[in-house]
């Protein structure tokens, strides 16, 4: 990760989430870079170097009194509701929430922490169907879900807010990220528990999937985490960002990968109710801008990727058969 000034303050929101933990493990420490968190209902794991407030971004007045407690020099915007799944069920829920949480931390920022370098996680769901063979970050915006729709239009808004007020504003456009400690309602994450489960006893041995002929651009949380600190620290203010690895992969082959590294035999069954409307067949990120950056890469094999995830999961499974996963807005 690149260097950062001498003293900041950061906050990271969602820290308790998938990706906002894993930042927090790679961000800077010690007296000169002091760190703080914003968490919802999951638990903050053990060994994070943050000071961590609990409560809830909806809220305008919980979240105007924190940034004005830190005041600071930079945030990572990363807490909202992410799955797709979810936004088709219950869209209005996804819109409210991604759109109040981040309507009120921008203008507690602006109130509080003028000049404060702010990134908003956005995804590479905006850009909705594939035109070309990679998506750079100048694609058309014309998203096919609701959480497409939701990070769409929470970008206007942070843009129209940066013009109004005082605020260093980044946004990147994350493509499918994956890892260790990913919740079941994301593909692969599902297929990793579902194998674990089985070699555990608990399931028939069959993995249940949506369609396995998409194709996606996977990337590991660990380099997720590090391209967010690189483009904060580097990135140019007001300009977007993809992160992705630029390489895509077919489900079926990501799954087809997992079986193997499974301990049993295992068929697999598609399922109607895991089918999503208007999934895009192929999305690939031109990361070509990020990789300005220093010469940013991905450093993570997938099956390194894919075997960490098993392995998570197997553990997972072998200390409680039904571990709570917190999925709730992070």
């Amino acid at each position: 990760m690149s260097p950062t000034p001498d003293h900041t303050t950061t906050l990271v929101t969602g820290l308790s989430g998938f990706i906002g933990r894993e930042l927090a493990r790679a961000l800077p420490g010690g007296a000169q870079h002091a760190l703080w968190g914003m968490a919802w209902r999951s638990p903050v794991p053990e060994g994070l170097e943050a000071r961590t407030l609990r409560g809830d971004l909806m809220d305008p007045d919980w979240v105007d009194r924190a940034v004005a407690r830190i005041r600071p020099d930079r945030v990572f915007h990363l807490a909202g509701q992410s799955r797709e799944s979810l936004s088709w069920q219950d869209p209005w829920r996804t819109y409210h929430i991604n759109l109040r949480s981040q309507l009120n931390l921008l203008q507690a920022l602006a109130r509080h922490a003028p000049g404060c370098r702010v990134l908003l996680a956005s995804t590479s769901a905006v850009y909705g169907f594939m035109q070309g063979q990679s998506i750079a970050e100048d694609h058309p915006v014309r998203p096919v879900s609701p959480y497409g729709v939701s990070k769409a239009a929470a970008e206007m808004m942070a843009r129209q807010m940066s013009l109004a007020a005082d605020l260093n504003l980044l946004v990147v456009r994350s493509f499918n990220v994956i890892g260790p400690g990913q919740s079941s309602d994301f593909a692969l994450s599902s297929f990793a528990r579902q194998i674990a489960a089985i070699e555990a006893g608990q399931r028939p041995s069959v993995v249940e999937t949506g369609t396995l002929a998409a194709r996606r651009d996977f990337l590991d949380v660990r380099d997720m985490a590090a391209a967010l600190g690189r483009v904060m620290d580097q990135g140019t203010s007001g300009e977007v960002y993809n992160i992705g690895s630029g390489v895509v992969i077919q489900l079926q082959d990501a799954l087809e990968r997992l079986v193997a590294f499974g301990r049993t035999a295992i068929e697999v069954r598609t399922v109607a109710q895991r089918l999503r409307p208007n999934d895009p067949p192929v999305m690939r990120a031109n990361i070509a801008k990020l990789r300005s950056l220093g010469g940013w890469q991905p450093a993570v094999p997938l099956d390194a990727t894919l075997q960490d995830m098993l392995n998570c999961w197997r553990a997972a499974l072998a200390s409680d058969p039904d571990p709570v996963e917190h999925k709730e807005q992070q």
